[in-house]
């Protein structure tokens, strides 16, 4: 019996010895780890009120799909966010930016199109909608 609980014990301590290591080190990296990038674009894009700037956010959009891009790489771009994009003449294409029960905020862009099929201009809302 005792044979078995000192063999445990050795293996507990084996596996501290281990992991210890690896698990400071760990804790290490992400304890000093920054990465503001999502802060960045927040203060960026909106106001003190915590509104979305509508005339920066499309000119952020403009300078991400300049004059000349080919359409079907802001139509992925909204697809990535889960949106979607209709075809009228101009391209609209709209996803949500946030929502909770019964509150949701929607980024609509109106994107105009050049008769070779490429952007010739692009403009976003941001549309505040409730129960």
């Amino acid at each position: 019996m005792r044979k078995i609980i000192k063999w445990q014990w050795f293996r507990i301590v084996l596996m501290l010895l281990l992991l210890l290591p690896v698990l400071g080190l760990g804790g290490i990296i992400w304890f000093s780890s920054v990465d503001n990038k999502a802060k960045i674009a927040e203060l960026i894009l909106y106001d003190e009120h915590n509104q979305l700037n509508d005339e920066l956010f499309s000119k952020a959009l403009a300078a991400r799909f300049p004059r000349g891009t080919q359409l079907p790489n802001i139509e992925a771009f909204v697809q990535k966010l889960n949106g979607h994009c209709t075809h009228n003449g101009k391209t609209y294409c709209s996803f949500v930016m946030s929502s909770t029960f019964c509150v949701v905020t929607i980024i609509e862009i109106v994107v105009e199109v050049s008769a070779e099929k490429t952007v010739s201009g692009v403009f976003a809302k941001s549309r505040f909608m409730a129960c």
